[in-house]
């Protein structure tokens, strides 16, 4: 459910360019040409090489008729004809000296998106509620990663990353992220932030004592990085490999605190980067504890890593990709404010998002959820509304100046407990295979089986199955006709 948010008036964002000759005009001093013989103004000598001691009571200077009333220079290094355009927020940042112009904080390449309303406008705050007190949906609808996906054409795109490809086999996926592009902090973002993520992070014992998980680790052996350059990597894997893909294209799961960070920050509170008795003083202080699992630094230390689903736990000064960072957070409601470094921008050039802010207020009653929200006190409903209540969904949209909309399919994400199966498709052996209930049956019963052993079986569900009840592994749900597990990864 989505309220209309063109109902809200706010300042469109008006480019600034300075005036090249107006600026050389008020820093320049007549040096060159001697003062005319008609001028009687100024007094001073006209023989004198150097201008008049007091060039500012020179009226006979050509100044040109336009800058009368020249503007002071301002301390932005932005080009006279920016590129691209910003919001007034970020524009006053960028005259008082805090931030770089717009076209130095965007990386070479940005990513060019068109809403569905088209151009917006700049300004105000985009508000949400969230049916949970620890305030995860700030987190869901904010966070981006190297690549993203399509709903509607089931289609995955880049998004922190400017290209991707396969070669010939599906083993080595090439990475190339956006030239230029930067942290919310203003460090660049490059190779080196999966680099030191892969060796420090994925590959610790520390953090990681059973292994980096099942999409390093195949049954013909690890993954490996290759680093090429400041913004190219390819990681490489002994077999095919390309459901990969499946999971990195929903942003969450190519996002930072997935399998990269922003290196920089995160050694603060690592032993590659810090004594780790320090580390473990300081982790200890904020309520960690060492045991037999881990020492307290690890506890610490994976509250930093980015995939912060208790909002209420977020760490303000980690720098994200995101297009807002929390400036307030707090029990009962998150804060954010727009990043200056996000790499999104419209068809018109303006640096995106359009909301200056965005606020999250918890309401773990559910009924009080869905009042508020049909009293029209939340600017979209995502995740808590229920079917249950379309009734009082669309009896109050005109009270509420909301649109009640429908989900075209059903979001199951990357998520291998959900299973669809076309009940209708053309082929009538997998038909009659779907619309059987004993079929569906097996198939979950097994399934449930398959997750588990993908996790625990070095050579993944056939072999564990060979080695638990080799003279019935062709009886199980793996055997049905039309139906194949590859290996299992």
């Amino acid at each position: 459910m989505s309220a209309r948010i063109s109902r809200r008036q706010f300042l469109r964002v008006s480019g600034v360019t300075a005036a090249g000759a107006i600026l050389a005009a008020c820093g320049a001093t007549p040096t060159a040409t001697p003062v005319p013989p008609t001028a009687t103004k100024p007094p001073a000598p006209t023989n004198t090489p150097a201008p008049a001691a007091k060039p500012a009571a020179a009226t006979a200077t050509p100044v040109p008729p336009t800058a009368t009333k020249p503007a002071a220079p301002t301390n932005t290094p932005a080009p006279a004809a920016a590129k691209y355009k910003e919001a007034p927020l970020l524009a006053d940042r960028v005259k008082s000296g805090k931030i770089p112009a717009v076209d130095q904080r965007l990386p070479a390449n940005p990513l060019v998106v068109t809403g569905p309303d088209g151009i917006g406008k700049y300004g105000g705050t985009l508000k949400y509620l969230d049916g949970q007190t620890r305030l995860s949906v700030p987190h869901r609808i904010t966070d981006h990663g190297l690549f993203g996906y399509n709903q509607a054409t089931s289609a995955y795109h880049p998004d922190v990353a400017e290209s991707y490809s396969w070669n010939a086999d599906s083993t080595a996926l090439t990475i190339k992220l956006r030239k230029g592009m930067r942290w919310s902090d203003g460090t660049p973002l490059t190779s080196k932030d999966f680099q030191w993520y892969w060796e420090n992070v994925l590959w610790n014992k520390d953090i990681n004592p059973n292994g980096p998980g099942a999409t390093w680790v195949l049954k013909a052996g690890n993954a490996k990085l290759t680093v090429t350059d400041d913004y190219t990597f390819t990681y490489t894997w002994p077999s095919p490999n390309p459901a990969v893909m499946d999971a990195w294209g929903r942003s969450s799961f190519s996002a930072p605190g997935s399998y990269w960070g922003p290196s920089h920050w995160l050694k603060q509170f690592h032993p590659a980067g810090a004594d780790r008795a320090a580390l473990n003083a300081a982790a200890e202080k904020a309520g960690f504890a060492t045991d037999s699992a881990s020492e307290a630094w690890v506890k610490l230390f994976g509250t930093k890593t980015g995939q912060v689903y208790d909002g209420i736990r977020w760490d303000p000064t980690m720098p994200t990709v995101r297009p807002w960072n929390p400036i307030e957070i707090t029990q009962a409601y998150l804060l954010l404010e727009r990043n200056p470094y996000f790499h999104y921008v419209d068809k018109d050039g303006n640096q995106l998002p359009y909301f200056d802010q965005l606020r999250c207020d918890a309401v773990a009653d559910l009924e009080l959820y869905n009042l508020k929200i049909t009293a029209g006190e939340s600017d979209a409903g995502i995740w808590f509304p229920s079917f249950d209540k379309m009734e009082l969904y669309k009896a109050n949209e005109t009270k509420g100046n909301y649109t009640t909309l429908i989900a075209k399919s059903l979001d199951v994400a990357p998520d291998p407990t959900c299973v669809f199966f076309n009940m209708t498709t053309p082929d009538e052996t997998k038909r009659a295979l779907f619309q059987s209930v004993e079929f569906r049956q097996a198939f979950f019963d097994g399934f449930g089986f398959f997750l588990c052993a993908a996790q625990i079986a070095p050579d993944g569900i056939n072999g564990l199955i060979q080695r638990i009840d080799p003279e019935h592994a062709d009886d199980s749900i793996f055997s049905f006709p039309g139906f194949h597990v590859g290996e299992a990864v």
